[in-house]
């Protein structure tokens, strides 16, 4: 066995979805204590001396009026102002509840852009996508993105063969995807491998059917056509978790399990849902906390 340290470590955690509202006891949703648990989490990364952190998106799930909602994203922001390390976010569904444009919510999460490199540390680039591009939800009525999420929609009516046509899931657009390509063909003349963070899984056996990103076919076939670079693909989203890794390129995909849904109902230590990556050179140690802990695991990069 290695017993060498890692390069570095860094925390993660998906679907917060704080909300200052009743429970959904039967979908098994403990809205209002979630940002405790990310506060916990919170202290636990800070403890570790973790290199960064990534959210995973849907960090509030949006309430009955703007009003509330924001409170909700105040009381987020609390959670999260202790963290020492950087934190490195990922633009979910629920995020586009805010109220205001998509620039707004940037802003918030202290977005340049809403794709980016957030790191390039020791052989390894990590790469954040937006998931959230083109949709129904958060862009103006009038805009390309919505009307382009509206057609999509139109053109594939939710059923056997589109089971993840929802209007909760979303697309990326081509401009992302050539650049996404680019950062890939970067990577490989850098000798960098490469981690990406989507909200979105793109692969129902890490999910299900009906939570995939809309065009995830488009990103599969750029993740699988760059596999000697790309090694791993992590997301949030399906909140029960799961693994897969694909069987013709050798990429992990990921799906972290999520906060909102952590109770001791699961398990007497299932009261919160975060993790840490140990990194080495040749590959990734997921080390799950609480209801996150069964899917620990070692990744070989």
């Amino acid at each position: 066995m290695d017993s060498s340290p890692p390069l570095f470590t860094f925390g993660m955690f998906a679907d917060v979805q704080h909300g200052d509202k009743p429970h959904n006891l039967a979908a098994g949703r403990y809205f209002s204590e979630a940002a405790g648990k990310l506060s916990e989490a919170v202290v636990k990364f800070n403890e570790a001396n973790v290199a960064f952190v990534v959210n995973l998106g849907d960090i509030i799930e949006g309430n009955d009026t703007d009003d509330k909602t924001l409170s909700d994203w105040t009381a987020v922001e609390n959670a999260l102002n202790p963290l020492k390390p950087t934190l490195h976010s990922v633009i979910g569904n629920h995020c586009l509840r805010l109220p205001g444009p998509k620039r707004d919510l940037m802003d918030l999460l202290h977005l340049t852009h809403n794709y980016y490199v957030a790191e390039r540390r020791q052989g390894y680039r990590f790469v954040v996508l937006d998931g959230t591009e083109i949709t129904v939800k958060g862009n103006e009525p009038n805009s390309d993105s919505f009307r382009a999420a509206q057609e999509w929609l139109n053109s594939h009516p939710r059923g056997p063969e589109f089971p993840h046509a929802w209007d909760w899931n979303a697309a990326i657009s081509n401009k992302q995807l050539e650049w996404f390509v680019a950062q890939c063909i970067d990577a490989r003349s850098s000798g960098e491998k490469m981690i990406v963070f989507c909200h979105y899984p793109v692969q129902s056996a890490a999910a299900t059917d009906e939570h995939l990103l809309w065009n995830h076919t488009d990103v599969v076939r750029i993740l699988n056509q760059n596999a000697d670079v790309v090694k791993a693909y992590i997301s949030g989203h399906w909140h029960h978790g799961g693994y897969y890794r694909d069987p013709s390129s050798g990429i992990h995909h990921l799906t972290l399990r999520a906060i909102l849904e952590a109770s001791t109902d699961k398990g007497p230590d299932f009261g919160n849902a975060y993790a840490f990556v140990d990194v080495y050179s040749t590959k990734i140690s997921l080390r799950g906390c609480g209801w996150a802990r069964e899917q620990s695991r070692e990744m070989d990069m």
